[in-house]
């Protein structure tokens, strides 16, 4: 006989709707699913699923009641958030078939459990977990927004819950809440119904909104920094006129545009960066996690970087930026665990968008300005000259699908493509 597992499954979005096996990567699902031969990308999945036998006395499936002999539970459309349900659910079915109690409690039914109670159960199970303070924020606050609906729905207990619930409450976000001036007000709704479907999970009734109800995402053109704008940015150093008291130059201005443009590393990753995370010798830097002590001066500070690992492959750097590190470091009388970019009083610096912001209005760049719009634009040079996949390693993403979504244009168009256009029109004359 076969020894019973727990089988990790995906649901397609195709003719018949069927049950496929899918492999685990890293910390996550691996995407796109690929199943005899043929990719199907996340918007081809309707869900993901975790297969197991049912165990007599100490079952995992929420509010069981026997009868059956395997359950299958839904673990939603998120394949990180679906992975780490998986491997805690797979942990506990081993414990349960040698006699032991599971880690986790499973969740009750929820008949009746008021949601204001749900809501702030779920605050201490979320400020309680490994994660960045604004993600943490972000759940938080769709939650509290969610709350607010339900009370003016008068929809006080968790089984009250429906699709037509939900419906409702992207109608009151459309009311009620403001969105970011450029940002896309779908895209918002999402967001909030992201963080919503996170909520549902944790209390065991899940998101009763099918994907194809969802508001439609907005996808914006991708961007990156032009040759000319990073170009006329490093220019702008020089030409920008500061304050008689201000301790940040135009060697500054330039270190960190260097910096972000050649490792394309996150906001954070550049506010957390220390002198130790560069390996002068091979020319290379990576993203390190920084425990408690790392900082001198700040006992208390830590930090760990997305996904809680560095990249897989360290960054290499040209000589220009590796001289510019090395000079700034020496002007600053730096040591090895010295932050590279500190705030004024030696912490990590959040703000330095607007050291970007300043270059920009300055050297005139328009379009949307961000740190975040250099690692598309590193994204996008790695991808084109070494592929996608190196794209993705040194991007430090799970898999090519979110490394997709950074890839922009190039800012002109390629001579063949001017000269076909040329030809097209030529007999209409200028």
């Amino acid at each position: 006989m076969s020894k019973a597992k727990v089988v990790l499954t995906a649901r397609l979005n195709t003719k018949g709707f069927p049950f496929v096996n899918v492999k685990p990567r890293r910390n996550a699902i691996e995407m796109p699913v690929e199943i005899d031969g043929k990719v199907y990308s996340s918007e081809s999945i309707q869900g993901f699923y975790v297969r197991y036998p049912h165990v007599i006395g100490n079952c995992l499936f929420p509010g069981c009641k026997g009868g059956v002999a395997r359950h299958v539970q839904p673990l939603g459309k998120d394949h990180v958030d679906a992975y780490a349900q998986f491997q805690r659910i797979e942990r506990d079915f081993a414990r349960v078939r040698e006699g032991k109690l599971p880690i986790d409690e499973v969740k009750a039914p929820t008949q009746g459990r008021c949601i204001e109670e749900a809501a702030q159960k779920f605050s201490s199970v979320i400020e309680n977990k490994s994660l960045k303070a604004r993600s943490i924020e972000s759940y938080l606050k769709s939650v509290e927004h969610f709350q607010a609906f339900c009370a003016s729905a008068n929809v006080k207990t968790i089984d009250q819950i429906s699709r037509d619930t939900i419906l409702n409450f992207v109608g009151w976000m459309k009311k009620n809440l403001e969105t970011r001036a450029g940002g896309s007000a779908q895209n918002t709704y999402r967001n909030k119904l992201k963080d919503v479907r996170v909520f549902l999970n944790e209390v065991g009734v899940g998101m009763p909104l099918k994907g194809k109800d969802w508001p439609k995402e907005v996808k914006a053109r991708k961007e990156k920094y032009s040759t000319g704008s990073v170009k006329s940015m490093l220019a702008a150093a020089d030409t920008y006129k500061r304050h008689d008291n201000c301790s940040w130059t135009p060697e500054d201005d330039r270190d960190l545009v260097h910096f972000l443009l050649k490792t394309g590393w996150r906001d954070d990753e550049i506010a957390h960066a220390q002198y130790s995370d560069i390996n002068w010798r091979n020319s290379t830097v990576n993203v390190t996690a920084k425990p408690k002590g790392t900082f001198p001066g700040f006992p208390e500070i830590e930090w760990t970087p997305k996904n809680s690992s560095a990249r897989e492959k360290d960054i290499v750097i040209d000589d220009a930026l590796l001289k510019r590190l090395k000079a700034r470091k020496a002007r600053n009388q730096a040591q090895s665990n010295s932050l590279i970019f500190p705030s004024k009083v030696g912490k990590p610096n959040n703000h330095l968008i607007r050291v970007i912001q300043r270059l920009a209005k300055e050297a005139g760049v328009e379009g949307k300005i961000g740190l975040h719009k250099f690692r598309k634009t590193f994204a996008t040079m790695v991808a084109r000259e070494e592929g996608i996949e190196q794209a993705r390693i040194l991007l430090g993403h799970e898999d090519v699908e979110t490394t997709q979504r950074y890839l922009a244009a190039d800012e002109a168009a390629p001579a063949q493509d001017r000269a076909t256009v040329k030809k097209r029109f030529k007999d209409f004359g200028d």
